[in-house]
Order: structure tokens, then C-alpha cells, then sequence
């Protein structure tokens, strides 16, 4: 999902309860920009940053590659 819809730059919650009422084992986000590896309890939740415009420190491009 983009992230926006789920407040993300606020918090993860509606995000992860999304997630959980849909069964998912990972979840993969944008909107902030910025890399986020995490696990939550059960759930992976990603965010591959941005390529283009990096926000976080230092603001280094970032992607992510995921292997399922």
C-alpha cells in the first residue's frame, strides 16, 4: 500500500491491524520515504525508502529487494 491512507507517518497501528484482519505475514508500505525493516509480533512490515527522495538521515537513496 502507499501508506497514506493508513496514517503511517503518524504511527504503524491501522497500518499492522490492517494487515492482521486480512491474514498477511508481511506488509509493504510507502509515503514517508524513509527504509523501515521491522517485525511486528507475527507480520514484516517493510518500507523500501525512496530512490528519488530520500528523507531520512543523511538521505541516501534507498530500495529494497524482497525474496518470497
Amino acid at each position: 500500500t502507499h501508506g497514506h491512507k493508513h496514517l503511517v507517518k503518524q504511527t504503524l497501528v491501522r497500518l499492522l491491524a490492517d494487515a492482521r484482519a486480512n491474514q498477511a505475514a508481511a506488509v509493504l508500505f510507502g509515503h514517508t520515504h524513509r527504509p523501515t525493516l521491522e517485525i511486528d509480533e507475527d507480520i514484516i512490515v517493510a518500507n523500501p525508502g525512496s530512490l528519488s527522495y530520500p528523507r531520512q538521515e543523511k538521505r541516501r537513496p534507498s530500495y529494497m529487494v524482497m525474496y518470497v
